[in-house]
Parts: structure tokens; C-alpha cells; sequence
């Protein structure tokens, strides 16, 4: 046990609070002593009464049940001195430091000898505890309510979702959730937005006479012969594998472009410099795109999303000048399109945006449409006309994966043209026109 030099009663408490959380595998030696022993002087519980819970539910909109249940954890931490200090030492690492170890100080299994079930919405009060931080932020940019309780409903979904799952209320995306809390992340109609930089290896150019758009890949990425990056799904297939390219001199661009089907090509192309300008790259802001689940993907309704998403950076973050959007999900794989018909959601979703590949597996897939946990196919309930077309596929020996995509923003006004993948055959010159019926449509 480290010795504290702090006054008496404060040495007390923090021998107490160690020693009790210790049994329980909370904590270890890792805490710092400093910050541990100034917070532990304050008087900071105000967030530990059932009002503040209460009053903070016009924002979460948490269902009745859940508040019931976060209110016998608020008793069960006020009858133990020691719990009411972690939990405002979690509070103060969080939301005052962002500095902590989310495996370490809310895992909700190391809790459990102390608050049973209810530990797994200890992580749910700690992220509640910084709503009027939330709050006071929105209200400072001057944006309105209705986005900030769109937003804050995310903590409803993910717990709705926990509880479908495994019959008690809680959160298994923690650090995912502090996001939406830290005023990261906004949802704006149907999406969520974010700003990042771009990161995908790829470089993307604008023909400056007809408007059409090549992304190339960044030299050293190694693809597999149908054009996925090796690794995808573990297979590592060298066999007509091809490293990807990039010159350039006074006149020309050369690589190896990757089709907005998904797929990068092995034959290069040449782009003309007086021609072709670059319009994103590695570093770029962009917004990236997060697709809430528990509605459909209605086309007009995400079209919405993203001009909202626009005119609300331009807004509030003017300073951000963002070069358009990104996203990679299980729902932006290409194959998606063979297996569903043109009319679905997820079909036309996919064809408004450029899409690339992206080194992943099948898990996320397999999360979202079968739940967590499932790998057998013979042992998952088929309930949706995606999941039948799903499993049949891979039962057959075919493996899903996630898929990324860019759009440009000024492109946006395009929305419902197809404007990328409509036709990009000027990308195959002479016999690779075959390319799509060999690759993109048998797969």
C-alpha cells in the first residue's frame, strides 16, 4: 500500500476506498495518488442524486424502467463511502481528464461483487454525470435542443439494445458513448456526423472538364487478385496479388486506380496533370458517418441528413472546412448489391458513394444481423429477407466483410444520380471492361 501524505481523515478515506475496491479487482496500484487525494476533498455528489438522474432524462429520454433501476444504484452507492468516491474519481478522470483505463475503472464484472446486475449502469451513470457539461456546451455554440436530445438519445438505443440482448440494462460501448457526450459527435436527421481526417490510403482527383472523379490507391497497398486488400476476412491469397503503385513526373499521374464499385484494379491508369486535380488525400477533414441502427435507410431521408450535416458545420464549426464524407461499414460491402434487390434501402444507399476496400473481417456483419456472439449460421434465427440472403450466401462459402466510402461534398448535389458508379467503364480500357463481370458481379 502506497503512503499518502495528505491529512489524517483524507488518508483514512483513501486507505478505505483502496483497500475495499482492491478485493473486488477494481483498481490496482495504477492510481495516481495526487489527483486521487486533491478530488477526494471536494464535496462533488450532486450528480449521485436521484434529481439530478430525474431532471437529466428530459434530454436522455430513458425509459421508466431504466430510470427505476439506475435509482436503486444510486442507493446502493450511497450506503457505501467508499463507492461514492470511486465513482467521482471515475467521474473526474472522465470527464475532467480523459485520462483513464476504460477496462480497468468500469468493468462492469469487477463490479459485480459489490452492485450485482446493476453494475453493468455504473458506466451509464458516469456518462449521465457530465450532461450539464453537455448541456452548457450546446447552449454556448447556440445549437438547438432538438439536436442535442437526438444526440443524447443514443445512450437510450445502446441500452435498449443491451437489454434486448442480455435481459438487464446496461452499455457495452463505453468509450464509443463519452463521444456523443463530449460534443463529438451530433446526430443530424438519420446520421450521425463527425469531423476526422482522412486516413483511407487513397488519392482521389476531379477531371477539371467533365467533373468525373478517380480515386488511385497509395502506392505499397498489397490487393488480392479480386481486388480486396490482402488479409481481408484472413485470407492472404498471393496468387495475381499486386502491390499498388504511384508516379508522377512533369505531366502525368500513374497508379492503380480503385473503382467506385469497391474494388482497386491491378491495371494502372494514367492521369494528364493539366486535366486531373487532386481533391482529397490523407490529412484532409472530412465528415465521417455513423449509421444508427433501428430504422431503415430511407433514401431521402439521409440525403436530408447530409445537406443538414453541411449547413450545421458551416454553422457552428465554420472554422472546419470540411472536404466531404466517409464512412466504413458492414453495410457499405459491395457484395450487398448482388444479394439485394435495387429497390432496397441499403442497395440504393450504397450507390450514391464511392466505395473502396477496406482490410476487415465478417464480425461486424455477423454482430449487427445475427447478434453478438453468433458464428453458426445453422443455429441463428432468419427473420429478414437481408439475413436470408446473408446466411445463403455464406453458406455457400462466400465471406462478408465491411466496405468503405468517400463523397466529395460538392457532389452531394448529385444525390440520387448514381453520380459515381452509374459508369466508370472509362476506367477499363480495352478488355478490362470484363473486369466488372468477372470481379464485381460473379464475385
Amino acid at each position: 500500500m502506497k503512503t499518502f501524505t495528505q491529512n489524517d481523515k483524507v488518508v483514512e478515506i483513501l486507505e478505505n476506498f483502496y483497500e475495499t475496491l482492491k478485493t473486488a479487482r477494481i483498481v490496482e496500484d495504477y492510481i495516481p495518488e495526487k489527483s486521487l487525494a486533491e478530488f477526494f476533498m471536494r464535496d462533488n455528489t450532486d450528480f449521485l442524486k436521484f434529481e439530478f438522474v430525474s431532471e437529466a432524462n428530459y434530454y436522455l429520454q430513458l425509459p421508466g424502467e431504466a430510470i427505476d433501476d439506475l435509482a436503486e444504484l444510486v442507493d446502493k452507492i450511497f450506503a457505501s463511502g467508499e463507492l461514492i468516491k470511486f465513482v467521482q474519481y471515475c467521474h473526474l478522470r472522465i470527464y475532467h481528464m480523459e485520462e483513464y483505463d476504460e477496462k480497468r475503472i468500469l468493468d462492469p464484472y469487477r463490479l459485480k461483487e459489490i452492485l450485482g446486475e446493476q453494475a453493468n449502469l455504473l458506466p451509464v451513470l458516469i456518462l449521465i454525470s457530465g450532461i450539464h457539461g453537455t448541456i452548457n456546451y450546446y447552449k454556448a455554440k447556440g445549437i438547438e435542443n432538438e439536436i442535442l436530445i437526438a444526440t443524447l438519445k443514443t445512450l437510450k438505443d445502446f441500452m435498449c439494445g443491451f437489454k434486448s440482448r442480455y435481459g438487464y440494462w446496461g452499455i457495452d460501448d463505453f468509450k464509443w458513448l463519452t463521444h456523443f457526450f463530449y460534443g463529438r459527435i451530433f446526430r443530424i436527421g438519420r446520421l450521425n456526423f463527425y469531423p476526422k481526417y482522412f486516413e483511407s490510403r487513397l488519392i482521389v482527383y476531379r477531371n477539371i472538364n467533365n467533373g468525373r472523379v478517380c480515386a488511385l490507391s497509395e502506392p505499397g497497398v498489397i490487393y488480392m487478385s479480386d481486388g480486396k486488400v490482402i488479409g481481408t476476412n484472413g485470407i492472404f491469397n498471393t496468387e495475381n496479388s499486386f502491390a499498388a503503385g504511384h508516379e508522377e513526373d512533369d505531366g502525368c499521374i500513374c497508379g492503380n486506380p480503385v473503382l467506385p464499385s469497391g474494388h482497386a484494379l491491378k491495371e494502372t491508369v494514367k492521369l494528364p496533370k493539366n486535366e486531373w486535380m487532386q481533391v482529397l488525400s490523407k490529412g484532409d477533414i472530412v465528415l465521417d458517418i455513423h449509421i444508427p441502427g433501428g430504422t431503415g435507410l430511407d433514401n431521402e431521408e439521409c440525403r436530408r441528413a447530409f445537406v443538414d450535416a453541411v449547413s450545421f458545420y458551416k454553422t457552428y464549426f465554420y472554422h472546419q472546412e470540411c472536404r466531404g464524407f466517409v464512412c466504413e461499414s458492414w453495410l457499405l460491402d459491395p457484395q450487398m448489391q448482388r444479394l439485394l434487390p435495387k429497390t432496397s434501402n441499403i442497395f440504393r444507399f450504397q450507390r450514391e458513394f464511392y466505395l473502396y476496400p477496406v482490410l476487415s473481417d465478417e464480425k461486424q456483419t455477423f454482430q449487427n444481423l445475427f447478434g453478438a456472439g453468433h458464428t453458426d449460421l445453422s443455429k441463428v434465427k432468419i427473420v429478414t429477407s437481408l439475413q436470408a440472403a446473408v446466411a445463403d450466401y455464406m453458406k455457400k462459402g462466400n465471406h462478408m466483410c465491411m466496405g468503405g466510402m468517400f463523397m466529395l461534398e460538392s457532389d452531394l448535389k448529385n444525390w440520387g444520380s448514381e453520380f459515381y458508379q452509374k459508369d466508370f467503364s472509362w476506367m477499363l480500357d480495352g478488355g478490362l471492361k470484363n473486369y466488372l463481370d468477372k470481379v464485381y458481379m460473379q464475385g
